[in-house]
């Protein structure tokens, strides 16, 4: 019988708590203003789904890491909201600086 205990006991080494970072998250409805305050720290916006014409909101924010973006995602659970989608869009992450990005563009040169 195997176990996923190999994954956490440490042995390849600590499992990093990466997730931080801008996201954006979209839920079903037209959330006016005063949501906001639920959502602390975060804009809001509206937009129309492409194919379907459902009404959504676009909130857009920053996670120090995956736990604050969980807490967020319960407290939509807990609102009863309907959850269409979470993006990441900065995927590199914020430790990735821009000296970075160019040492790496001058290897393909």
């Amino acid at each position: 019988m195997t176990t996923d205990r190999g994954r956490s006991d440490g042995a390849n080494g600590p499992v990093a708590n990466h997730g931080g970072g801008l996201y954006e998250i979209k839920v079903k409805g037209h959330l006016d203003e005063h949501w906001l305050e639920w959502f602390d720290g975060m804009t809001l916006r509206y937009e129309a789904h492409e194919k379907t014409g459902l009404d959504l909101t676009v909130l857009r924010g920053t996670f120090a890491d995956q736990p604050a973006l969980h807490g967020l995602l319960t407290k939509i659970r807990d609102l009863n909201l309907t959850l269409m989608s979470v993006i990441k869009l900065d995927p590199a992450g914020p430790e990735r600086s821009p000296r970075r990005r160019a040492s790496r563009s001058k290897r393909r040169a």
